[in-house]
């Protein structure tokens, strides 16, 4: 079912698929490499984050980590941009919810590779990520941000910074 949702003509059933996948019984049992094969067919930020956003809880990455380290990896480095922004999203939930060094690791690394994109699918996944990585790693965030403040987007910076102070992305 999924597989034939993924490869739907439209945004609406390649959405359900991701609704699908974050709320069904299947986390855990999704292969890595069935993810790159369904981002092959998204499009567009509302298509990507459905899948990768909240679908993939950390134990489920670090049980697998050498694969879906791989993955990450790849999808990072991909002439799509699409998989290049899957390569942030899949993480935004995973270092939310876990201090696993690992996650961190990748996570900095990933937004290295990509934090001089211009596009904004791109530039918002980093600051999203950025903003996600402050709950477990407040310092590292503060000390990248310094030290990368004239590569980063303006507005990664600004609302990253947004979030150091306030715990808010606006500020407000």
């Amino acid at each position: 079912m999924l597989d034939s949702l993924y490869r739907g003509q439209s945004c609406d059933e390649k959405t359900i698929a991701g609704m699908f996948l974050e709320t069904s019984r299947f986390q855990g049992t999704i292969e890595p490499k069935k993810i790159k094969e369904w981002l092959s067919f998204l499009e567009g930020w509302v298509e990507v984050d459905t899948t990768c956003q909240s679908s993939f809880e950390p134990k489920e990455i670090l049980d697998n980590w050498p694969v879906w380290k791989a993955l990450l990896l790849e999808l990072n480095k991909d002439k799509n941009i699409n998989k290049r922004r899957a390569s942030l999203i899949l993480l935004v939930k995973p270092v939310r919810s876990s201090p696993d060094l690992r996650l961190k690791d990748i996570a900095f690394y990933n937004l290295d590779n990509l934090k001089e994109e211009k596009q904004v699918l791109i530039t918002k996944a980093v600051s999203w990520l950025l903003r996600s990585l402050i709950k477990y790693h407040y310092k590292e965030v503060a000390e990248y941000l310094k030290k990368n403040k004239d590569s980063l987007p303006k507005i990664v910076v600004r609302e990253t910074m947004n979030k150091l102070k306030s715990g808010r992305k606006s500020g407000k």
